[in-house]
């Protein structure tokens, strides 16, 4: 937004500008005019919203023409089969997400496999930003007296230093300005995060695994065991306390506890944090502990809200968990991908082949 302000400015400086500021969408929907137009004086922001806001002549502006309907048909996947098929691929636990938020769109990603490919992009998009933070604690949590220590300025110096080698080996001297802007972003939320895990060495929890690819068959549908796979960000250890704590790092703009992110309205709509515990058996290695409890460590853009957060589940919230997840297995080993849930979010990708921003369903063609 800066930048296209900066821009803004600079073309403004012609003798002449034109602002082409469309009414309504490719689709007929009414179209928000760009924020960059009411970047001036709060009185000229009232005047600028009049403007773009007022009601049309009818002599000047034509009625759109409404969009084209669709004829084609979303392609169908193949009918659910009578049995259940328990010779089913390895499950990854972050995969039930997409099953819950849609069976079709599941079936596009995960058994089909279809992928959108684009090698246009001149900036770190949310993955790939989210990997180097996490390559960045990786490489941390290898360095055992970094991974200990309780002094917050020589936790941030070692992860801005990790960070600088990630960021030229991975880029470079050919990297945009952009990805430079985004080492720096990174670089600020990892000097927030060094404090908030100086405080908690201190308060005597020790990484004890990082980034574990882990493959389980403990848990079992109807008499025949899942290959459930995932990697563990981190595993932390309080030998005071008898603990051991399932950390998985989030670093989306916006802060969200697991509670937040697994449930909604009480449903399961996440079982990712859930099924990592039939995953940590598998872990070599690991000290004894009474319980295990699950959690976020949250590394948003607003750096006040990085910090741990850990899941409230008690053990009926789990076995709930349990029981929407075997729930899945059943309907995936049957091949039941359908129906389509139109509103799901998460999956861009499959716009078109959902026809997501269409108005006429495809059930009305046919």
């Amino acid at each position: 937004a800066a930048r296209d302000a900066w821009m803004m400015a600079v073309a403004a400086c012609r003798a002449e500008l034109l602002v082409v500021v469309p009414r309504r969408l490719a689709d007929g929907s009414p179209a928000v005019p760009s924020r960059l137009l009411f970047r001036r004086p709060p009185d000229g922001v009232v005047a600028a919203a009049r403007r773009l806001f007022a009601r049309p002549r009818a002599e000047a502006v034509a009625a759109p023409s409404p969009p084209m309907p669709s004829r084609i048909a979303i392609p169908r996947p193949p009918e659910p089969r009578a049995k259940a098929d328990p010779d089913q691929p390895a499950m990854k636990v972050t995969e039930f997400r997409d099953y819950l938020a849609c069976r079709y769109r599941y079936w596009l990603r995960h058994r089909l496999g279809l992928r959108a490919i684009d090698d246009a992009a001149l900036e770190l998009g949310p993955a790939e930003f989210g990997t180097l933070i996490h390559a960045c604690l990786q490489r941390f949590a290898a360095i055992p007296e970094l991974a200990s220590s309780t002094d917050a300025d020589e936790i941030a110096a070692g992860l801005s230093a990790i960070l600088d080698d990630r960021v030229a080996g991975d880029f470079g001297s050919a990297a945009t300005p952009a990805v430079y802007v985004q080492a720096e972003l990174a670089r600020r939320r990892l000097a927030a995060l060094a404090h908030v895990q100086a405080r908690r060495a201190a308060e005597g929890w020790r990484i004890v695994g990082s980034e574990i690819q882990a493959t389980s068959e403990r848990f079992v549908v109807d008499g025949t065991a899942v290959t459930l796979s995932g990697r563990i960000d981190r595993i932390d250890h309080h030998a005071g306390e008898g603990k051991l704590q399932i950390i998985d790092y989030k670093t989306s703009a916006a802060a969200r506890d697991p509670d937040a992110t697994h449930r909604d309205k009480g449903t399961w709509v996440d079982l990712q944090l859930p099924l990592y515990r039939h995953l940590v058996g598998e872990v070599a290695d690991l000290p004894r502990a009474d319980a295990v409890e699950l959690g976020y460590c949250i590394i948003p853009a607003r750096l006040e809200d990085v910090g741990f957060a850990i899941a409230p589940w008690t053990a009926a919230d789990l076995t709930a968990a349990d029981d929407a997840a075997t729930e899945v297995v059943r309907l995936v080993r049957r091949g039941v991908f359908w129906p389509l849930t139109p509103d799901a979010r998460g999956f861009p990708e499959f716009d078109a082949i959902c026809q997501t921003h269409v108005i006429r369903d495809d059930e009305e063609v046919e």
